[in-house]
């Protein structure tokens, strides 16, 4: 290199090798939009599984169901003409128990659906607990009149299709209830089933066992439906992952599966006892429901995604790896020779999304980085004609791999790794090339 100026070499290969990553982004953006169609696809097929058997559950119920009714002006038009006249109109009250407890005894399995892996299950529902008959005169509106005869009880579901077996609802006195689809509050996304109770009078307290089963996929939630509220959940499966309005009172989890508890009393869950459905009351309780979700370990879209959020960061940081050594033992690697370095990387990310659909992360991780890391370590020893220079720019690049997985793991902290990376990265630049005369010319091609 006589006659030339190394340094300026050097800071003009640095400028060019930020080109090369800029432009290797076009194909990590593509990695990515594949990585979001496959997960699309999955979520087809978990749509699809989900559907047939009812998808994921709410359970809302039992409730008391009261209709009263009024006198109202029905307007409509016949032939052109403004008519109006003299009808009446049924509304209904729905009651909460006084007080609920609800054991949920569910087994997952696992479906198939081409490649994908999709967790359904049934569950045991028994429920025990008791309805007080309020006084609700002061609940309709004047001139109104209530049909204490025609009381009955309502349950809702997300899908009348995920009703596995029979729903038994015993009151003592009153013998089992014969439930039939439909409710007559049907409406803004609600259906239910429901029963004819028969006349009851205010102050009555009616107790009542409950039994039955469902399927569900995904998710199950409980809302507080119950003055006071108590479930218990029982699973098979190891992975839960719990959300809702109310976090569990206590839970285990172990490799037989998980229990958790709940107790929610009145006041907290902010609906009165008796309410009008179609309300902001229906809208509270749904928004509150609380249960878990049947989180899948070998779902790694989501964790692939994260990684290619930081794919270019880590691309950009590999070839720096790579510079690093080339300005400090005055060795000259080809800018076609740092651009095949970097499509290695980017086929790591294409690598990870390819095996996380068949194996967890960690192993897919795993081979991703052995294969990406063992092939540029190989390369890197012919590109710098050295063998512990190869080795070297090798491991850094397992160190930089390995800080990326923690990255996917430590979720919460990823901010503050990267953060601490990015420092890292900067500080050893900055100490490795401190030495550097980036005008200095020399006669023999070194730094002055």
């Amino acid at each position: 290199m006589t006659g030339t100026t190394r340094g300026r070499a050097l800071g003009l290969k640095l400028i060019l090798l930020g080109g090369i990553v800029i432009l290797l982004g076009i194909p990590l953006f593509l990695v990515g939009i594949l990585s979001w169609e496959r997960s699309s696809r999955e979520a087809e097929a978990v749509g699809e599984v989900s559907r047939s058997v009812g998808g994921p559950q709410t359970l809302r119920g039992p409730f008391l169901v009261i209709p009263y009714s009024f006198q109202t002006t029905i307007h409509e038009t016949r032939d052109g003409r403004q008519l109006s006249r003299t009808g009446r109109e049924t509304r209904h009250l729905l009651v909460s128990p006084d007080t609920i407890e609800i054991a949920l005894d569910q087994t997952v399995e696992m479906r198939h659906r081409g490649i994908y892996d999709i967790p359904v299950y049934t569950l045991d529902i028994r429920a025990s607990g008791a309805f007080v008959v309020p006084e609700l005169a002061s609940q309709i509106p004047d001139r109104a009149e209530l049909d204490w005869s025609a009381a009955g009880i309502v349950v809702i579901v997300d899908d009348l299709r995920a009703i596995s077996r029979r729903v038994d609802l015993t009151i003592p006195g009153r013998g089992r209830l014969d439930f039939e689809p439909g409710s007559p509050i049907d409406g803004d996304g609600w259906r239910g089933i429901n029963a004819p109770l028969g006349s009851i009078a205010p102050g009555q307290r009616l107790a009542f066992d409950l039994e039955t089963g469902l399927t569900g996929a995904s998710s199950l939630k409980v809302t507080a439906i119950g003055r006071d509220t108590q479930v218990s959940l029982a699973s098979n499966w190891q992975h839960p992952a719990f959300t809702g309005g109310f976090l569990p009172d206590t839970s285990e989890i172990g490799p037989d599966g998980f229990r958790a508890s709940w107790t929610v009393p009145y006041l907290a869950r902010g609906v009165p006892a008796v309410w009008l459905p179609r309300s902001g009351d229906a809208a509270t309780l749904e928004e509150q429901a609380f249960g878990v979700s049947l989180v899948s370990p070998a779902g790694g879209y989501q964790r692939v995604g994260r990684a290619l959020k930081y794919g270019l960061f880590f691309v950009g940081l590999l070839m720096l790896c790579v510079f690093l050594i080339e300005a400090r033992t005055g060795q000259r690697i080809h800018p076609v020779q740092y651009t095949l370095m970097g499509i290695a990387q980017v086929v790591f990310y294409l690598l990870l999304l390819a095996l996380s659909e068949h194996v967890n992360l960690v192993p897919a991780f795993a081979v991703a980085t052995l294969a990406t890391v063992g092939l540029s370590g190989f390369y890197a020893v012919n590109a710098f004609s050295s063998r512990p220079l190869g080795l070297a720019a090798g491991a850094a690049m397992g160190v930089v791999y390995v800080t990326q997985f923690l990255l996917l793991m430590v979720e919460d902290y990823a901010l503050l790794v990267g953060a601490a990376m990015a420092f890292l990265a900067l500080a050893s630049a900055m100490v490795l090339t401190r030495q550097v005369e980036w005008y200095a010319v020399t006669q023999d091609g070194r730094p002055g």
